[in-house]
């Protein structure tokens, strides 16, 4: 799935306002958006990324890899819509996209967060009643990590609180934090294949179905890894806006 975010930036603030090496966009257009009942877009590629009538808390999941529920701050990060043009510096990989868009924030929304823990519903990641369907990885394996594009992911030596991380990003779509409660130690490899909720290009209506599509996320993770999610309460780390302009910074 492709995942857009933008920054730009000469001195970077990182979280409590400290100046660093943080990645930045080459060049960036931050501006109000002159139809906020618009339609809301974002794509990203290896040029740059572009976002229209996106909202402060839609930034701020993605430059923190994090969940609405997750953001707590004044009504107008849900109401205030921005348009988001940005270059991405040659041969920087989409990976450091979020740690750009941190960037963009400090810079020109001046944002200041702080983090506390708060109880919230979640997905709790628990092993489903005929028990996981995980291969153990060997601790040598010489690309470990997670791929993953829209509706599959594979990983190769890593946890059951990294596969937790990913279920919880914006782009799984799940709307809820997730923790991994499924008591499995160790590094596994697994392949995981599902049919999202919302396709790709937005659209479903008049759609017929697919019989050779995957099942959904939730049949997936029985079937595919022997895994469940549940939903509970717990304390979850949040993030609180402490303070950030309405109106961005010049271009």
């Amino acid at each position: 799935m492709r995942r857009l975010i933008v920054c730009a930036a000469i001195g970077v603030r990182l979280f409590f306002g400290q100046t660093t090496g943080t990645p930045s966009f080459d060049a960036a257009s931050v501006k109000v958006s002159a139809t906020p009942d618009g339609h809301t877009s974002s794509h990203s590629g290896p040029g740059g990324v572009e976002m229209s009538n996106v909202t402060l808390r839609f930034l701020i999941t993605r430059a923190y890899r994090i969940v609405d529920p997750e953001v707590f701050g004044p009504a107008w990060i849900d109401e205030d819509r921005y348009n988001i043009i940005a270059k991405s510096p040659a041969g920087v990989p989409e990976t450091q996209i979020p740690d750009m868009l941190r960037t963009l924030l400090a810079e020109r929304f001046k944002l200041a967060v702080h983090r506390e823990k708060r109880e919230l519903p979640v997905y709790a990641l628990g092993v489903a009643k005929k028990g996981p369907k995980l291969t153990k990885a060997d601790p040598t394996e010489p690309e470990p990590g997670m791929s993953s594009s829209y509706g599959t992911v594979s990983g190769r030596a890593v946890t059951m609180t990294r596969l937790a991380g990913f279920l919880a990003a914006p782009y799984v779509n799940l709307g809820l934090p997730v923790l991994d409660q499924t008591n499995l130690e160790g590094i596994f490899n697994f392949d995981l294949k599902w049919t999202p909720e919302r396709p790709l290009d937005g659209k479903n209506e008049n759609r017929a179905p697919d019989p050779n599509a995957p099942p959904p996320l939730f049949i997936a993770l029985e079937e595919q890894l022997g895994l469940k999610l549940e939903k509970r309460k717990a304390q979850v780390d949040v993030l609180v806006v402490d303070k950030a302009d309405r109106v961005p910074t010049g271009n």
